[in-house]
């Protein structure tokens, strides 16, 4: 984590500061967007929060409905039993790292391409141990991490209004 952190520190150093020439704008649903209070917090985002709603629901469908979401769930809990049936564990396991890593970027690019369109060193200020601790609070679920990822979402951008009406709350970022 440290070598990483320090790692793209060195190799941005160029880009601090610098506008992104791409970046993802936000789209508005029409009618659904215009829902006092949840209109525009569900509905008037850019294509990726649209892209992570059905995110969470084919992850969904995907552990709960399909026999390869079994052996997934069973690679955490018991890879014998997995190995038992013939399936690669290894395989299976590499797999679902580089799957892993790959939505991580994922996150890394709406970071850098939507939320806040430009490079900046630490830009992720933590919010990745702090998607590790939503996984671990939301018990492996889907859709409790979609629930308690709003909740981590809302209260950090709360901080925010708050101090914008004057009240003396602190944020880190």
């Amino acid at each position: 984590t440290l070598f990483g952190t320090g790692l793209s520190g060195y190799l941005g150093l160029d880009y601090v500061g610098q506008q992104a020439t791409v970046v993802f704008s936000k789209l508005a649903v029409p009618g659904l967007s215009e829902i006092p209070v949840l209109g525009p917090v569900l509905f008037r985002q850019d294509l990726l929060v649209y892209c992570s709603y059905i995110l969470v629901a084919a992850v969904a469908f995907y552990l709960y409905r399909t026999r390869a979401g079994l052996f997934m769930r069973a690679l955490g809990e018991n890879p014998a039993a997995v190995d038992a049936v013939g399936v690669n564990v290894f395989g299976l396991r590499y797999l679902y790292v580089i799957m892993g890593g790959a939505l991580a970027g994922l996150g890394g690019a709406y970071l850098s391409l939507a939320y806040a369109p430009c490079w900046l060193e630490n830009m992720t200020a933590g919010r990745g141990w702090i998607a590790v601790a939503l996984v671990i609070f939301a018990l492996w679920d889907p859709w409790r991490a979609l629930l308690g990822s709003y909740l981590f979402g809302g209260i950090d951008a709360l901080g925010f209004h708050l101090q914008v009406i004057g009240l003396p709350v602190s944020v880190f970022i």
